[in-house]
């Protein structure tokens, strides 16, 4: 069989060798999501300043608040205290990201749920990239 040709019992035949997710891995993972859905966002309104139309008027008003926010902790270890004062008053810049993607997936926003179907294309997108994806969602 060739190897570049696709099996029909895996839709991931192109991902070989994908490492087990520990315990810490997949505890970690929502952490490690939301900041990669918050690095689009930004993306995407930096291209909405130069070229309108990536974002809606109301996305880009909520964008921009998270965008001029840059007193923001840096990476490294701080006192539970400080960490909870942080998510307290950046709440908006951990939970719009995420809330912004799953709008985007969910094909029937009437019943709040996302289906493994709807959420398909962000996981295909990320396996290559974040071995933990399945097992998050599968739990």
């Amino acid at each position: 069989m060739n190897t570049m040709e696709p099996e029909d019992s895996n839709p991931l035949w192109f991902v070989t060798d994908i490492p087990p997710c520990t315990d810490y891995e997949v505890d970690q993972f929502p952490l490690r999501m939301r900041d990669w859905l918050k690095n689009i966002l930004m993306q995407l309104y930096e291209r909405d300043l130069d070229r309108s139309g990536f974002l809606s008027d109301k996305q880009r008003s909520k964008v921009k608040k998270i965008y001029q926010n840059e007193k923001r902790l840096m990476a490294g270890d701080h006192p539970v205290e400080l960490l909870l004062q942080d998510f307290e008053k950046n709440y908006h810049m951990y939970v719009y990201p995420v809330h912004w993607q799953f709008s985007q997936l969910d094909r029937h926003p009437g019943d709040r749920l996302l289906t493994h179907t709807e959420l398909a294309p962000l996981r295909a997108s990320l396996v290559p990239m974040e071995h933990c994806i399945t097992r998050f969602f599968q739990e």
